[in-house]
């Protein structure tokens, strides 16, 4: 801040009550050499600061404000040592009106210093003029200046916190995508009533022993892990590896024989259209960006992962995995009975072609849910469509134990031919198990259809531009439409057993 003239008298004469009184012309303590060095530092003085506009000069006059006092303090001990901290402007103008009123009124007899003390007004006068003409802009100079470093060092932290991110993205999907990386809570049983298993569970095992038996050592130790291995029950997600590293084999370090093993055991656990389902996807995946993202986002077919929780077997339960990006196979075998929840779906493109064909990878399901909604009258779509807008997954990774409220229109006020309709919209998914196990599932469907719920969230009329769920007493199916109302090339698919999750049915404690 630029202090004024009436300031800077004020403190000035502060400082001249303390100095020596030895009357008008103290040559025994300021000889004539001391005069000349000191007028030369007041030449100095205007020198430096007679050309205005330059901020090399105001540097210059802080260097010379704060030689003076030195000079009078090692030549002149009489003089008090003048305190020159604080801004240029304060320092300088404080400093040389001292000196201006020094010579002038305390050494008025003594005509070296009168001659001096003129060129000290000259240059007093003229640098306290040209301070306050700049005042303004070296203020915003200051100014910008200290918002520029603070600028600087706020990207220099964002630049910072965006490398490490790259490095560690599964931070990164933490906070900025909510992800939860903490396991399940599951308390098991400490044994198992285990049933008989049926045909089609040792078929299923049979498949699975093949394809461990073919990986080697290390291999093998890295699909296993133990059954109560919470952790790893829940490390699936719809993001990539990197930002959700995964756990198991990874599916591009199999050999080509390891690999066809791999698909029979797929095809025991899989309908034939849940086979193309996932062919489909991880050709679209293979359509993202090929291979690592900067060596650290990994897309592609060969980083998706197959895992084991417990050995294979036909008296035991044991878990299936397999998946990566935008896709979770989680199968929980106990005897003749198998879960396939959580199970997560989707993909991104859902536009491709493959083998010749074009393909739209979630056809069957929206076109069998935009179906039903083309069922309803006005009065029913008033009754199912809850919003605009579409929403996310409400049940997606990370939400085991998690309840949503039905929503929608029930079962039990549609027509008969409506309630075909939805459960089309049901078959479509489960359609993904094994004829088996499909039709054991959709048993419990068809018995509580009634009190079924479907629910839509977002505009109508085009595939895959939507929100919609259908909610039942025993699971959920949710397909969420991804990058905003317009989008129709992203999803994400969810279906959960409301109460058997994981098959905690099956093997979880009281």
């Amino acid at each position: 801040m630029l202090i004024g003239p009436l300031q800077v008298r004020t403190q000035s004469e502060r400082r001249l009550a303390a100095i020596h009184q030895s009357g008008p012309c103290p040559n025994a303590a300021f000889s004539p050499i001391h005069f000349r060095r000191f007028e030369n530092c007041a030449g100095a003085i205007n020198e430096g600061l007679g050309k205005p506009g330059k901020a090399g000069n105001l540097r210059a006059a802080s260097a010379v404000c704060r030689a003076l006092p030195n000079f009078l303090a090692e030549n002149d001990p009489p003089f008090p040592v003048l305190d020159c901290h604080g801004s240029v402007t304060d320092a300088f103008l404080t400093d040389c009106e001292f000196y201006q009123l020094l010579i002038s009124r305390r050494l008025g007899g003594c005509e070296p210093l009168q001659a001096m003390q003129r060129n000290i007004q000259i240059a007093t006068e003229g640098t306290y003029n040209l301070l306050r003409r700049n005042a303004g802009n070296l203020y915003l100079a200051g100014s910008m200046k200290r918002v520029l470093i603070c600028v600087l060092g706020a990207l220099a932290v964002v630049a910072a916190v965006i490398i490490y991110l790259l490095f560690r993205p599964d931070i990164g999907a933490r906070v900025f995508f909510g992800v939860d990386p903490s396991p399940v809570e599951i308390s098991f049983k400490d044994t198992y009533d285990v049933p008989a298993a049926d045909k089609k569970t040792v078929a299923i095992v049979a498949a699975a022993r093949l394809f461990l038996d073919s990986l080697d050592d290390s291999q093998r130790q890295a699909a296993i892990y133990r059954f109560t291995d919470n952790a790893q029950r829940s490390n699936w997600s719809n993001f990539p590896e990197g930002m959700v590293p995964r756990g198991g084999i990874k599916l591009g370090s199999l050999t080509n024989a390891q690999r066809a093993n791999l698909d029979k055991l797929l095809r025991e656990l899989l309908s034939e259209y849940g086979v193309k389902y996932i062919t489909n996807q991880l050709a679209a995946e293979d359509l993202l960006i090929p291979e690592d993202l900067f060596g650290i986002m990994k897309y592609g077919s060969d980083h998706y992962y197959a895992a084991f929780l417990g050995e294979p077997s036909t008296t035991k339960p044991w878990m299936f995995q397999f998946g990566g990006h935008h896709l979770a196979i989680n199968v929980t075998v106990f005897g003749p009975l198998v879960s396939f929840s959580p199970m997560l779906t989707g993909g991104q493109p859902l536009h491709l072609r493959l083998g010749g064909d074009d393909i739209f990878i979630v056809q069957r399901e929206t076109a069998a849910a935009q179906a039903f909604m083309d069922s309803l009258t006005d009065e029913q779509k008033s009754q199912a469509v809850r919003a605009e807008r579409p929403i996310d997954l409400l049940l997606g990774p990370g939400k085991h134990g998690a309840m949503v409220a039905p929503e929608g229109i029930k079962g039990g006020d549609l027509t008969a031919m409506q309630r075909a309709l939805l459960l089309d919209v049901i078959d479509a998914r489960l359609s993904f198990m094994n004829i088996d196990d499909h039709a054991e599932k959709m048993k419990a469907v068809v018995a509580e259809i009634e009190d079924t719920y479907f629910g839509w969230w977002g505009r109508q009329g085009a595939l895959g531009a939507a929100y919609f769920r259908v909610t039942s007493p025993s699971m959920v199916i949710e397909y969420a439409a991804q990058d905003g109302e317009d989008a129709v090339d992203h999803a994400h698919s969810m279906y959960r057993e409301l109460d058997n999750d994981y098959g905690t049915a099956w093997i979880g404690a009281e």
